[in-house]
């Protein structure tokens, strides 16, 4: 709707995974379609769950971070920035990334430094505040793997 309402036509469509991205190849028109757009509510009331359970996610996060010191968000993303956000959370909660590339920097918008994942190597039981979609088994496999002791948020 968005792209046909703004002078693109769509030529192409390729999905990424399950359900982890979208990609639309389009062509520029002069013509543009006033589409009306139908699922509105159904669409607003996602959104709307979505934010409930972040809400909840913030605070299981400040909960966990109240009762041990050893709390880390995974994700040097917009996930973490939007608790992060939502919650004002603590800016001394380090943010744990693959990425090398985001080691040592703030994650944008934040006070909050991104840090590899073995820093929890040799932590007493890691609370982990983990939301990446499609790639949770895998992430959470890996932190097994540097920490047995790892727990999730």
């Amino acid at each position: 709707m968005l792209l046909n309402n703004n002078g693109f036509e769509i030529k192409k469509v390729k999905n990424f995974g399950k359900c982890h991205s979208i990609m639309f190849i389009t062509k520029k028109t002069k013509k543009f379609t006033n589409i009306k757009y139908k699922n509105y509510k159904s669409n607003f009331n996602l959104f709307t769950k979505l934010f409930n359970k972040w809400d909840k996610d913030v605070i299981k996060i400040k909960k966990s971070f109240q009762t041990s010191k050893n709390t880390y968000l995974f994700g040097g993303h917009v996930f973490s920035q939007v608790v992060i956000a939502k919650g004002k959370i603590n800016s001394s909660i380090p943010i744990l990334d693959n990425d090398k590339k985001k080691h040592n920097q703030y994650l944008y918008g934040t006070y909050n430094k991104i840090k590899s994942p073995e820093i929890i190597k040799n932590v007493n039981s890691p609370n982990i505040y983990l939301r990446a979609g499609e790639y949770d088994q895998e992430i959470k496999a890996q932190l097994k793997t540097i920490n047995k002791s790892v727990k999730f948020i």
